[in-house]
């Protein structure tokens, strides 16, 4: 787990170490997220797509949809 500081404790050269840091870090969670969004409605297609299919296996098989 990260160790907690006391930010009014860093000098300049630190802090602007942390906000590198921190900038990363944001720029990775935004990136991850932005993925995952993709992911998601990738999915939810899939699922809408399988959907259609048994739906229109239903509809030519009647006796095998159950």
């Amino acid at each position: 787990m990260a160790q907690s500081i006391n930010i009014t404790e860093l000098n300049l050269p630190q802090l602007e170490m942390l906000k590198n840091q921190l900038d990363q870090e944001v720029e990775f969670l935004s990136t991850s997220i932005a993925q995952l969004k993709v992911v998601q409605t990738k999915y939810v297609e899939a699922k809408d797509c399988l959907n259609v299919l048994n739906k229109s296996n239903e509809d030519v098989c009647p006796w095998e949809a159950a």
